[in-house]
């Protein structure tokens, strides 16, 4: 048995769930209950939810955008994205929800819209942390501040993604500041850079290049090498959106 101080993805309780292990789940608990015989189990991968974030922040972004991403994880646990852009005035709909080897699988309906700043107080931590670097884009395109809460796991990611953020709002005339464990993004104004490192980091790259099409710039493929570690598709499907 154990108990976490806040809720974190539950992708390995819903794995051994549906291998056939016995767990009992309440609010922070869970225990596992022996004794525990796993039966194999074959499994459609659905697609990446923190991709998906960038995809989402782009189609919210760029005027009269419309974008559908089909079967993708929709686990409650990795929603906080979602949850934060929708408080930031994004049209995000889920549709098509089902369990997949017990993960719930959808597809999002994102439109565009006028973003506003927002404040992540009360969102999971967890449910988000990996789509900061997405979620500061649409934080330096929103009018007035954002302050995500208790992301100090940012520092100590691929790179220090706090300061990376950081650096990249200012590459891109916006100003950010890290205070503690939060990070404070002042939108509303970004303009093009030719200056924003993605200090080898795929997930600061496809920040910046997100920006970067969202502010009418052309879309190479500078970072092909480093964004493949997690979406060797993510030109490809740019493209095609575009």
């Amino acid at each position: 048995t154990y108990t976490e101080p806040e809720l974190s993805r539950d992708h390995t309780e819903r794995w051994l769930q549906h291998a056939g292990a016995a767990i009992i789940r309440s609010d922070m608990r869970t225990a596992l209950v022996p004794p525990v015989t796993l039966t194999a189990f074959e499994y459609d991968v659905p697609g990446d939810i923190s991709t998906a974030a960038f995809f989402c922040v782009a189609a919210s972004v760029i005027g009269s955008s419309r974008v559908v991403i089909k079967d993708v994880l929709v686990n409650p646990t990795r929603l906080g994205a979602l949850e934060l852009l929708r408080r930031m005035g994004a049209h995000i709909q889920v549709s098509d929800s089902r369990l997949c080897a017990n993960e719930p699988v959808g597809s999002l309906m994102i439109e565009s819209s006028q973003l506003r700043g927002t404040d992540s107080d009360g969102i999971a931590t967890a449910s988000f942390i990996d789509e900061v670097p997405a979620l500061a884009v649409a934080a330096i395109f929103a009018s007035g501040t954002t302050r995500f809460r208790k992301v100090g796991e940012l520092r100590v990611k691929e790179s220090d993604r706090a300061q990376g953020i950081v650096d990249l709002a200012r590459a891109f005339n916006c100003e950010a500041t890290i205070e503690g464990e939060d990070l404070i993004v002042h939108g509303g104004a970004p303009q093009p850079s030719t200056s924003a490192d993605p200090r080898g980091d795929h997930r600061l790259a496809m920040a910046i290049e997100i920006a970067t099409l969202a502010l009418g710039g052309e879309l190479g493929n500078r970072y092909q090498e480093m964004i493949a570690i997690s979406a060797p598709e993510f030109y490809t499907t740019l493209r095609r959106l575009c």
